[in-house]
């Protein structure tokens, strides 16, 4: 459920979605991408800072909470359909190239090396 304090941040090809009763304040985004993510800029997010992919890239570095949700997140607009990680539905171009997972239930395929690394240490 959205709060009061939520916001989304849109341009032409990415909409970033903030949640910050998530953010565990580690700093990723204003370090990583600085030219996106300007903590004394108001609005603090500028979407022409980077291209899409690059943003993407540098949200998945926004540490999860217990629940696997995150502080920050996006949603590609305009994406093709381009092949997709089975488990966290990021593009190949985010995360790289997918592969299998054999685990002790059996191969899961076309997921990315983030998920992997995931389930191997669930296992």
């Amino acid at each position: 459920m959205a709060s009061k304090s939520d916001r989304d941040y849109a341009k032409e090809d990415i909409v970033v979605h903030w949640r910050p009763e998530l953010c565990q304040h580690c700093e990723n985004c204003i370090t990583g991408l600085p030219e996106v993510f300007k903590l004394k800029a108001r609005p603090w997010v500028n979407l022409y800072g980077a291209d899409r992919d690059t943003i993407a890239k540098q949200i998945n570095q926004c540490p999860k909470n217990e629940e696997g949700k995150s502080a920050l997140s996006y949603t590609m607009i305009g994406a093709d359909e381009e092949e997709r990680c089975t488990s966290c539905q990021r593009p190949v171009s985010v995360c790289g190239e997918l592969g299998n997972f054999e685990g002790y239930a059996g191969t899961i395929e076309n997921q990315c090396s983030d998920c992997i690394s995931d389930r191997a240490m669930e296992e």
